[in-house]
This record gives structure tokens, sequence and C-alpha cells, in this order.
């Protein structure tokens, strides 16, 4: 562990801590305290949140093979899963396993909790099971028609299912399919917008999809240069930030929009976008490429927007996240860097960390 220190700059104080394997994921636990990272080989990490200082280390977990790490958003618990078909519940406080649960012979490669923290759904080939935070199995799909490709809560009960050319959002409590949109072509990324009016899809042609869930109405965006995989709202919904280039771009959904609009365009990165995350409180936007770079980005009524701050790592981002003030951020690396920066309140008083 290394602290870290960058006058006049947004990325204030922090520290970064060599994993040395490729961090698949990390994340906020215990009342923001502690951060748990996890590498693909099955190594799982808990660090002090302030000073960097590796609390615990649990080797080789899913028979080396970990997929996907999430913490329960009261902080107390994590899930992870991988290539031996279970996922694991574990206390945040010290990685005791509470439980372990097996889906199948498949790989589960997503997992993703409700917002209230009581349920955990996870995908592993053509079906789709939902546990609770005790581990006990309270739902499963039907099978499909191809392997799901991604998954998204859009509240306590409805679920939404990406695969081969359709999204079906499911009931869990009622066990019944809602709502199906079908679209010709494989869906490799998934987002709703916080009301659940929204459902986005990138798609392997390089291209966006969405629909709209009311009327029942979709559209395409297409020109992007490569996949679109990463792919967030801000938390008004207004906003859809997309990868599939170096650069930045952001649909602006308010009134009509955005059929017929221009949609705003971030550059800065001179290579593709790796991930996006969207702050928790407004719509300040996080990206990193695979240049090493990372920026902060203030966005105008219409999408665009220039960078507040940028810093490089010096290897691809993997992930990206926000303290859940607003006031810290975490980035991963491919390299197994994990980084963690103090943004204090007071230094973005005048940038919009506040709303």
């Amino acid at each position: 562990m290394s602290s870290m220190k960058r006058s006049n700059s947004i990325f204030q104080d922090g520290w970064y801590s060599e994993i040395s394997e490729y961090v698949i994921a990390c994340d906020w636990a215990l009342e923001n305290k502690n951060i748990i990272a996890a590498d693909i080989t099955g190594n799982i990490y808990s660090f002090d949140a302030k000073t960097g200082k590796l609390l615990y280390m649990q080797k080789d977990t899913h028979n080396k093979s970990l997929l996907d790490l999430a913490v329960n958003p009261n902080g107390s618990i994590y899930a992870t899963c991988g290539q031996n078909g279970k996922v694991d519940i574990n206390a945040a406080s010290d990685g005791s396993l509470l439980s372990s649960n097996s889906l199948g012979n498949d790989w589960v490669d997503n997992i993703q909790w409700t917002n209230n923290g009581k349920l955990l759904a996870g995908s592993i080939g053509k079906f789709v099971h939902v546990i609770d935070s005790s581990g006990n199995q309270l739902w499963r799909s039907d099978e499909l028609t191809s392997t799901v490709s991604a998954i998204y809560w859009s509240n306590n009960n409805e679920l939404a299912i990406a695969s081969y050319g359709q999204v079906i959002i499911y009931d869990v409590k009622t066990n019944k399919a809602c709502q199906r949109f079908e679209w010709k072509g494989s869906l490799i990324s998934l987002a709703l917008s916080p009301n659940g009016e929204i459902v986005a899809c990138g798609s392997q042609d390089n291209s966006v999809h969405f629909w709209r869930r009311t009327n029942g109405k979709d559209a395409e965006m297409t020109g992007y240069p490569g996949k679109p995989k990463d792919i967030v709202f801000d938390i008004t919904g207004q906003y859809l930030a997309t990868g599939g280039s170096p650069q930045v771009t952001v649909w602006n959904f308010k009134d009509k929009g955005p059929e017929g609009t221009i949609p705003g365009q971030l550059i800065l990165h001179n290579e593709p976008i790796s991930c996006l995350s969207f702050a928790n409180s407004s719509s300040l936007l996080a990206s990193g490429a695979k240049d090493g770079s990372i920026a902060i980005w203030k966005l105008d009524k219409n999408g665009d927007g220039e960078p507040i701050d940028k810093v490089s790592i010096n290897s691809t981002p993997t992930r990206l996240k926000w303290k859940r003030d607003d006031n810290a951020f975490l980035a991963a690396s491919d390299s197994g860097k994990l980084f963690c920066w103090d943004i204090p309140s007071k230094k973005g008083e005048g940038i919009g960390f506040k709303n």
C-alpha cells in the first residue's frame, strides 16, 4: 500500500495497493469504512478505506475462477460467483463464509442485489436464480432460448434479463413475465433508468437499442465504432452514458429525446472506454479507458461537458466506484492495482459535487 497526494487536483489525498492480478470488482462496505475487492484468480481482499491497510485476504475462492463480486447495499455482507457454479455470501467484517449456494454446473457470471438488499439475482447459462440474503433460493426463471448476457433489477421485485434477441422483465414475486422486448441481434449489456421506464441495451452490432416500457416504442442509436458494453444512467434518468469508442457518448432523454437529437460527446481518451460510473447524488460522470486514463466530467443540459480533472493509472481501469456520499472514489485495474482518492466536498462545491 502506498499513499498519494496531488496538489490542485480533484483526485486528492488517497492510496493505492498492488493486488497483482486483474481486479474484477471493488466496492465500499461496512458504512464505507472498508473496501472489498476481488481478482480473477479468486482472491478477495478487504482494505481500510482511509489508510489502505489490508485487513484480511481470502485466497483461491471459486476454484481460482471468480467472475463477479457484489456488496449488499447494507454493507454488512457481500456475494461472489464463479466458474464453479456457486454463489457465496460472506461477512464483510472478516470474510467468513455465511452460505455457499450451488446454482448448477455452468458459470455464474452476473450477480446483482436489489436496492433494498433483500434479494440477489445470479445468471447461469440459460437460467437466472434469485436467492435471499441468507442464501435461500426463492425463484428460478424458465429456460431461455440462449445464454443470459446481463441482468438488472428494475425494482425490488422486477428483474430484467437480456439474452440473444430479447429482454424479458419478470416479477419474481408472482413468477410472471411482465414484458418482453425483442430485437434481432445479440444484446451484450443492459441498464434501466432509475424509474424503470427506459430499458437500454448495448448490441453486438455496435449499436445501442432502447425501449419505453409504457408504450413499447423502441429506437436504435448507431454509428459506434465498437461494441457499447458500458452503458449507465445517471440518478435522474435523463442521461445515458455509453462507451463503444474512445469518446463517451451521452444521450439526453429529457422531453421527447433522444430521438432526433444530437448526443453529447465527451472527448479526452485516446483508446476505447473500459468503464463508466455516474455519481450517486449528481450527474457527475467518471470514465476510464484502455489508455489508462480516468476523467471526471460535469455535464451540461445537452449531455456535453468538459473534464473537471483527469489522472493516469498506467493500466486499463476495470471498475470505477463512487463512495455513497460521493466524497471518495475507487478505481481498479487490469494490472492488479486498486486506487482510492478522497474528494472532499469543500473541494467540489464549485464544480457540482453537491446538487
